[in-house]
């Protein structure tokens, strides 16, 4: 910029980097000197726009993008980043339209396919949703969300316990210290009954993340099953120690320490039991 001061594409650098460290605000004002400079300039009002969405700042960012579809209309990725506009607004028939829009100019585009996914979970439209995480999985297999934050949440929402394991496996292999999908895997082990390989999984998060609050609670709960009480009152005083409400968890998950007795015929300990119980109004 020293040397040359109205060079468009310096400002648009700039922008880039501003926007990748979190300052948006910097961000926005090399993108605006760039359109000022060359008002046709695409690349400058889809950086602006995506600025805008971080900041959600959602209608100028829908304006960006406007202007740069107006000025490449075939190009995918300012339908892709308009989409993610509209998913963050609750505005989920255009998100999947300009999701569509995306894939069908560059059908090999993974992205789309992984956002038109999240658009369909948040419908409540499962079988599409997996649909289109498995494309995007087939399209760029060693994205590690696609698998444990995506489709293996919604197999594990839809109760495919299974397919959800079989997700955070393929993901823990991808990313062998990824602590969540260790957790995650753990939860899914939990809900089929199988709590020997949910403690195992749980316990490499906490080997993981010393501090794992949810980690220490919901293998607590997995030692209850087990009728293991020294180990399972161990972590839930941990749990607690650590912050967590885990008379609130226990109730929500299970109603009552008399109800879980009842569902699951174990007798809790009376230490445990009163660890478990409000405390009397």
């Amino acid at each position: 910029m020293q040397l040359e001061p109205n060079e468009v594409y310096a400002y648009n650098g700039r922008g880039t980097v501003h926007a990748l460290k979190g300052e948006f605000d910097d961000a926005i004002k090399d993108y605006s000197t760039s359109i000022q400079l060359k008002p046709n300039e695409a690349y400058a009002y889809n950086g602006r726009g995506t600025v805008y969405r971080k900041k959600r700042e959602f209608d100028n960012a829908i304006k960006d993008y406007n202007t740069a579809i107006q000025l490449l209309p075939d190009t995918p990725y300012a339908y892709n980043e308009r989409g993610k506009v509209y998913t963050q607004k609750g505005d989920f028939d255009n998100a999947i339209e300009d999701y569509d829009k995306a894939i069908e100019l560059k059908p090999g585009y993974a992205n789309p396919y992984y956002n038109r996914g999240i658009v369909y979970k948040e419908k409540g439209d499962f079988n599409n949703a997996i649909k289109d995480y498995t494309k995007a999985i087939e399209l760029k297999p060693n994205e590690v969300y696609a698998y444990y934050s995506r489709r293996a949440r919604v197999y594990f929402k839809s109760s495919h316990f299974d397919n959800a394991i079989q997700d955070y496996t393929t993901a823990i292999q991808i990313e062998s210290n990824h602590v969540n999908a260790y957790y995650k895997r753990g939860n899914a082990y939990k809900e089929k009954g199988d709590f020997d390989n949910a403690i195992k999984d749980y316990t490499k998060a906490i080997e993981l993340k010393p501090d794992f609050v949810y980690a220490h609670n919901n293998r607590g709960e997995a030692w209850l099953h087990l009728q293991e009480w020294e180990k399972a009152k161990e972590d839930l005083t941990t749990a607690r120690d650590l912050g967590m409400d885990i008379i609130a968890k226990f109730h929500s998950a299970f109603g009552s320490f008399e109800n879980f007795e009842r569902i699951n015929g174990i007798p809790l300990p009376a230490d445990i039991a009163s660890m478990l119980t409000p405390p009397q109004a």
